[in-house]
């Protein structure tokens, strides 16, 4: 009599196998306010499950195969997780039963979502393909032991075959500017990649991927971890995701993500894949032995040209300067203008050196940090050059104040371009590649031989009658007229007046410094330096006014007037 049984049993095991098939999904769990979130399917009456990532990836001991699935307590009780066996089936039929992580959870709360894990590595050399999933049912308390399938899915395409692969399915590529979300992440976070540049840094040329994610949710909700992974024809380059903002994004509040990929001199990207870390782990004694591994989300193309959003607008000096919507370095309270740009001459040649001047106004009733922003200059022909600013420390900006900052380039010399491209930087979000938020058509400033007035912001300065007093100390007197034009800060740090004498043979004989924040004032009337290094019986024909400023390369001169 137990043996009929036990063959009945057998029977209603078999049709129930053969039964089983691939269904589709039986009953979609709703995310709230997406409609991409991940299929779902019903494992039994009370768990519902979804599909994480399906991982076939060839390594050193044969092919790595890892499955991580979701599943989610329908009802209002704790539930065990069902003591199914999962399968992978691949396309030519051949099953392999998987091994569920240590670290699996045995129940599930209500309402609750766990992630299980499994992998298995299997010794095998040619490439195959997984189809499906099959969650089985097995009973060992009878001879022979009973199998049930109690679901099917469908699992091709998804699989991810580990780096530099490819996405099978064409819903996983994504072109530029498009936005999507990530549904096996988190389904009402959107995602929209809004700019690609290329750099070159210490380390190699380099490329910047900025994604803006925004918050589509009722809720907080927070950002997962991601990776990235650049692709070039026939390489992959892995990138990291840069920068320190909060995790946790507000209902409809908008974040931007930065992304650095280091790639080499010969390999143009060409597209970046988005990626996520999972982990297995396994028993090895008493402690578990983790294993975590790459699965690609999905792939973005990167526009043809990786500096399309850096193109340069007509600028007028000393204009408030717009900056684009990568800016998160000046706030609206600080107003940036360029007031000069000015060719300097090196005093030891070889080079010469354009000084760009910014205004920085605070237009705030409290003090603002100045921000240390990058900036470039970019000539006619495609020559990039960095600027470099001597303001190296921190400085707070008193309300309805100005402060400027001089940046050098150094070009070289006698350089006939007079119209470049001057970018702005903001050089600390994901340093250590800069993001570019403004970019402007610029101008040399060409001096007006006609006037006796010469522009040395923030100073408007008008020199006449000199004379040389040898008693008892060389003293230089020079009549001036000086007016300052603007409510601006200089310190230390900026560029001073020099003035040069020279003999009737045009050669200096003695030179002095005027710092602009200097003991002796700097006002209409006559200024008077001393001279310790001029000799009496030195003839003096000519003074010679200069703006000089130093650089990391030696000290740079401008000529204001030779009187």
């Amino acid at each position: 009599m137990r043996a009929f049984w036990t063959k009945l049993l057998a029977v209603f095991a078999l049709v129930a196998l053969l039964v089983t098939t691939v269904s589709p999904p039986a009953s979609k769990v709703s995310a709230a306010n997406s409609a991409a979130a991940l299929p779902s399917y019903k494992l039994n009456s009370l768990i519902s499950v979804e599909v994480k990532s399906v991982l076939n990836e060839r390594v050193a001991a044969g092919t790595r195969i890892g499955v991580v699935v979701r599943l989610t307590n329908q009802s209002t009780k704790v539930t065990r997780v069902p003591s199914y066996e999962l399968r992978v089936r691949t396309s030519d039929g051949i099953e392999y039963t998987l091994k569920p992580s240590s670290t699996n959870a045995g129940s599930i709360q209500p309402k609750e979502k766990v992630v299980l894990s499994y992998m298995i590595i299997v010794s095998r050399e040619e490439a195959f393909s997984l189809a499906k999933l099959v969650w089985v049912e097995v009973n060992n308390n009878v001879y022979p032991k009973v199998e049930a399938a109690r679901l099917t899915l469908s699992i091709a395409g998804l699989e991810w075959r580990g780096s530099n692969s490819s996405f099978s399915n064409p819903n996983s590529v994504k072109e530029w500017g498009q936005s999507f979300t990530l549904s096996t992440l988190s389904p009402t976070l959107r995602f929209t990649p809004i700019s690609a540049v290329k750099q070159n840094t210490l380390k190699g040329p380099a490329v910047l991927v900025v994604f803006q994610v925004e918050n589509t949710a009722f809720r907080k909700t927070f950002l997962p971890e991601l990776l990235i992974e650049g692709k070039a024809s026939n390489k992959s380059f892995a990138g990291q995701w840069v920068g320190t903002g909060d995790k946790a994004i507000e209902p409809g509040e908008k974040q931007r993500l930065y992304f650095t990929i280091i790639t080499d001199s010969f390999s143009s990207l060409n597209s970046v894949n988005l990626l996520t870390t999972e982990s297995f782990s396994s028993l090895q004694g008493t402690t578990n032995s983790a294993i975590a591994y790459n699965v690609g989300l999905l792939n973005v193309k990167l526009p043809n040209s990786l500096n399309a959003n850096m193109a340069a607008t007509p600028y007028t000096l000393d204009n408030p300067i717009s900056f684009n919507q990568l800016n998160q370095m000046i706030t609206p309270d600080l107003s940036v203008s360029l007031v000069e740009l000015n060719r300097f001459k090196s005093v030891n040649g070889g080079f010469d050196t354009i000084v760009a001047k910014f205004k920085l106004m605070n237009k705030s009733l409290t003090p603002v940090l100045l921000p240390p922003f990058g900036t470039q200059l970019k000539s006619e022909d495609g020559s990039q050059y960095e600027g470099v600013s001597k303001s190296t420390s921190d400085k707070l900006l008193p309300p309805n104040l100005g402060y400027v900052v001089s940046y050098a380039f150094t070009v070289p010399q006698e350089g006939s371009d007079k119209e470049w491209m001057l970018t702005l930087f903001d050089n600390q979000t994901a340093a250590p590649l800069q993001i570019p938020i403004a970019a402007l058509q610029v101008k040399t400033t060409e001096a007006d031989p006609n006037t006796t007035s010469k522009l040395a912001y923030p100073y408007s300065l008008s020199f006449s009658k000199w004379k040389v007093a040898m008693t008892p100390d060389p003293v230089l007197e020079v009549n001036s007229e000086i007016s300052h034009l603007d409510n601006v800060i200089v310190d230390s740090e900026f560029s001073r007046l020099k003035f040069e004498l020279l003999d009737g043979d045009n050669n200096v004989v003695a030179a002095e410094y005027l710092p602009y924040s200097s003991t002796i004032p700097l006002k209409t009337g006559t200024l008077s330096l001393m001279l310790p290094s001029l000799k009496s019986s030195v003839y003096i024909q000519h003074v010679r006014i200069l703006e000089a400023i130093d650089t990391a390369y030696g000290e740079a001169t401008r000529l204001l007037v030779e009187l």
